[in-house]
């Protein structure tokens, strides 16, 4: 079990460091101007616009492939995801019955007091699950399973291109037109990084260092050009979207080369490393809302670097006790998944 353990602490570590930075994302997505903004326009910093568009291009998509990976890892080598009908189940389990519980317990009544939604908009957003704020990414994640149970038998380079050519196609023309309902789009965008996961762990032995080189070298000029068109409106802005997951696929590759170089190198029997992997989830379902009430509470006395830090270090604290406290009862870790 500990050799197992030992042979996955790579993707456990792409998990936490992505969960993270998920966090530190949405700490800084308040100065790019764009969000939670309900007291006017917020104070933009370029800062914040920049690191957040890198962000966006890995964080999430890395943390996918990591899950794509296990799944792929436990389906192959351990004989799992046989039973269509139980692993549906599992993941109604695990993913919807959280999302919902969320949504309805913390989620919805503190966006109530920010955002005042309508009827019409709580129906759009939360049942229609088109905008269920950061948890859009179960309702995904769990169309994304149901694809995987059925589709693609074989993991090779064809069916990755394939997949590749759907995902920037059909994802970016519904997101384009705000076709956004139950997440069809972003289940079409990131089954690509799910599936790459795949394709990472079958290939996992022929990651060398010259392949992650020539990686980078590919990277560079697509993030100038990316960076350099981030205001973009149009067909430009359509035509940026298609190169957008293939560096997202280059960045994947070269997140997953490092977390096994370090894993290889060092332990991570690290207790507040240990506290944040095994509570991740509950961090992921609850930090967004305290940053809310991090911003409406400091806004308008610290700075911008004082109001990043606060709302990161805040919302990873509250959540990770959160996390630990609804770990104690039965009913709230079966019903927020802990």
């Amino acid at each position: 079990m500990k050799e197992e353990t030992k042979k996955l602490d790579n993707i456990d570590l792409v998990k936490t460091i992505m969960m993270v930075l998920v966090v530190l994302y949405h700490s800084l997505r308040y100065f790019t101007g764009d969000w939670f903004n309900i007291y006017g326009d917020a104070p933009i910093s370029n800062y914040a616009i920049y690191i957040t568009a890198f962000l966006k291009m890995f964080h999430v998509p890395s943390f996918c492939m990591a899950l794509g990976f296990l799944y792929y890892y436990l389906k192959f080598e351990k004989n799992k995801y046989k039973i269509l009908k139980d692993n549906i189940y599992n993941k109604i389990k695990r993913l919807l019955i959280p999302c919902i519980s969320t949504i309805v317990l913390w989620a919805l009544p503190i966006g109530m007091i920010f955002y005042k939604y309508s009827v019409k908009e709580i129906i759009y957003k939360f049942v229609l699950m088109a905008s269920p704020v950061q948890l859009w990414f179960l309702i995904a994640l769990f169309n994304i399973f149901c694809i995987a149970f059925i589709f693609p038998k074989k993991i090779n380079l064809k069916n990755l291109i394939i997949i590749y050519l759907i995902s920037t196609i059909c994802g970016s023309t519904l997101d384009y037109f705000g076709i956004h309902f139950f997440q069809i789009h972003t289940t079409i965008q990131y089954f690509l990084f799910f599936y790459l996961g795949g394709y990472i762990y079958k290939n996992k032995n022929t990651i060398s260092t010259k392949k992650i080189i020539i990686c980078f070298i590919i990277l560079i000029p697509l993030l100038i050009v990316r960076f350099s068109s981030l205001n973009c409106e149009g067909v430009v802005y359509y035509l940026i979207r298609m190169i957008e997951p293939l560096i997202s696929v280059l960045e994947i590759i070269v997140v997953y080369f490092l977390c096994t170089a370090f894993t290889k190198k060092y332990s991570l029997n690290n207790k507040l490393y240990l506290m944040i992997s095994n509570n991740s989830f509950g961090i992921y379902l609850f930090h967004q809302q305290i940053i809310y009430i991090m911003i409406y509470a400091f806004n308008k006395h610290v700075n911008s670097f004082g109001l990043i830090s606060i709302c990161f270090f805040a919302s990873l604290l509250i959540s990770l006790l959160m996390s630990l406290f609804f770990k104690k009862f039965k009913f709230t870790k079966t019903i927020f998944g802990l």
